[in-house]
């Protein structure tokens, strides 16, 4: 019961606690999530929301839209986090730092938080893919506020960004993307570090947090042995503990129907597939144990990621590194260095 409380309290937070001049409204949308064996079939989930906006901005169709998309075993929370916010708040700091032309829909994908939890298997990478592009029609059709809004940006982290190519690569998904922000994934991992993940999760309902999330079977999420996320996505030498703490004590799950997904997703012919006019910036941590490793795998610059990625894509991309950053690069001390480079990346394109 102590759990439950903690993470209603994160939630409540993330309402209250956002800087004066930001504006959250929740809302839940109804989607349909395909069948993973006869994707005909559906069934209608509802998926949560959080629309913010800046305090007496007056919005237009014009106004940007970045969607954030979290990674696995994260809710919306990642991308406002509920501790020490705003410091470590990307809603807040693209909002207020773009002087209100920015506004961000935060989301809770499908299966996770307060969204629907389908069955695990139906939970793959590309029911994410299509339940979130069924939201860019209700954020371009006037589901938000009553406008009409024609810049979405994608902007997703780790499983995040495998959804939003997924996304931007397919026609039926990508007709109202404008561009990507691509963090904490590429085409080439490193097999230390993935294995070291695979090896970390166990079933939700053996964890003393997600035991607590009533979600069905094949759900699972990291065990907290031996020091798990904190080794597995953080640069501890850059990282306030007391964040590590609340990132173990408010996560959440993944299903085995994501990870069984994982593999034709990550394959150049999907981002070959994302049309050149929607421009890409790839972001990722210099020290990110899962994707980077000395030489071959280095992450240490922004010329390495380029060199890794720029064969994997139709156009020339843009790419950005954290220095001193795990994985999770919204959670180390320096995170708004990327934030900066997201906004300035932004108004740079649109």
């Amino acid at each position: 019961m102590l759990l439950i409380w903690i993470y209603l309290f994160s939630i409540f937070h993330l309402c209250t606690s956002v800087d004066s001049d930001v504006q959250c409204e929740q809302k839940n949308v109804t989607v349909q999530v395909p069948n993973l064996l006869l994707p005909s079939i559906t069934t209608t989930e509802s998926l949560a929301t959080w629309f913010c906006w800046k305090e007496g901005t007056q919005l237009n169709t014009n106004t940007i839209v970045h969607l954030t998309i979290h990674g696995y075993t994260y809710d919306h929370t990642y991308w406002a986090f509920p501790y020490q916010s705003p410091e470590y708040s990307y809603v807040d700091y693209v909002i207020k730092n773009s002087n209100g032309s920015i506004v961000v829909l935060n989301i809770d994908r499908i299966g996770i938080g307060l969204s629907s939890k389908p069955d695990a298997i139906d939970v793959t990478v590309d029911s994410n893919a299509n339940v979130i592009s069924q939201l860019t029609t209700y954020i371009h059709n006037g589901a938000y506020k009553d406008i009409q809004f024609t810049n979405i940006i994608l902007v997703g982290h780790s499983l995040g960004t495998l959804i939003t190519w997924t996304i931007a690569s397919t026609p039926s998904y990508n007709q109202y993307i404008r561009g990507i922000i691509a963090t904490g994934w590429l085409h080439v991992p490193n097999p230390v570090g993935t294995a070291a993940v695979i090896a970390s999760v166990y079933p939700a309902q053996l964890d003393p947090v997600t035991s607590q999330q009533s979600v069905p079977l094949l759900y699972v999420t990291t065990n907290p042995a031996n020091n798990t996320r904190q080794n597995l996505f953080y640069n501890i030498s850059n990282a306030d503990p007391n964040v590590i703490q609340t990132d173990e004590q408010t996560k959440h799950t993944g299903t085995i129907g994501e990870v069984l997904t994982f593999g034709l997703a990550i394959l150049p012919t999907v981002t070959l597939s994302i049309p050149s006019n929607i421009p890409v910036l790839a972001v990722m941590g210099q020290y990110d144990i899962v994707f980077c490793a000395p030489l071959v795998l280095s992450c240490d610059t922004s010329s390495n990621i380029a060199l890794r990625e720029s064969s994997s894509y139709l156009s020339a991309i843009d790419t950005f590194v954290l220095p001193n950053s795990g994985h999770d690069i919204n959670l180390h001390l320096n995170s708004q260095d990327w934030y900066e480079k997201a906004l300035n990346w932004t108004l740079q394109h649109f």
